[in-house]
This record gives structure tokens, C-alpha cells and sequence, in this order.
């Protein structure tokens, strides 16, 4: 539907993003073009997700943070604690994946 709700206003038939990443809401200021791999970078977390936080693996005692930019995943770090992951993950996300960041 966000497609046709595109179309009709705008005249073009493009791949789209919704901004706060609901998928039922189609109002055309939620919308944005995106590519399929900037589309992926605005995903939410996993449900096999066993942390809850996206591109954070625990390994042993330690947390291992990771991205993945033009479909290779790019070794952030090893911290020591959850926080310390997250944030380095945060900021790698803002950095690589700009507006389609999401943590």
C-alpha cells in the first residue's frame, strides 16, 4: 500500500523506507526512497536475537560488535561490557548507515 500511496502522489514507482519502522504507517511523510540495502539497514532486532541489541554478540565474557556495510560484515570491536558494545555499534551505525541508521 505505502508504494501506491507513493505512486499517487508523487508519480514514481520506487523501493520505500519507512522512516519509524512501522509498516502500516503509510502516511507520506513516513516515507522515503531507500535501496534494498539501506531498507535492511533501518531493520529492527532479530527475534533470534538473544542480547536484544542489534550487531552485539556475546562471546565468552567479553562483547563483540560488528556491522555489516555492502554486504560484509566489518569487525568493530571486542569489549567488556554491554555498553561499551553498544556505543561503539551506535556510533559505527550512525557513520556507515547515516539517516537508515537504527542502532
Amino acid at each position: 500500500m505505502h508504494t501506491l500511496a507513493w505512486f499517487y502522489v508523487y508519480g514514481e514507482w520506487v523501493e520505500l523506507d519507512h522512516k519509524d519502522r512501522i509498516g502500516g504507517n503509510n502516511a507520506i511523510d513516513n516515507l522515503r526512497p531507500a535501496t534494498h540495502q539501506q531498507n535492511m539497514c533501518n531493520q529492527g532486532v532479530r527475534y533470534t536475537n538473544m542480547l536484544g541489541v542489534k550487531g552485539v554478540q556475546k562471546r565468552h565474557n567479553k562483547y563483540r560488535a560488528y556491522i555489516t556495510v555492502n554486504y560484509k560484515t566489518i569487525h568493530i570491536g571486542t569489549f567488556d561490557t554491554l555498553e561499551a558494545a553498544i556505543d561503539a555499534r551506535t556510533k559505527a551505525a550512525n557513520f556507515y548507515h547515516g539517516e537508515f541508521s537504527n542502532g
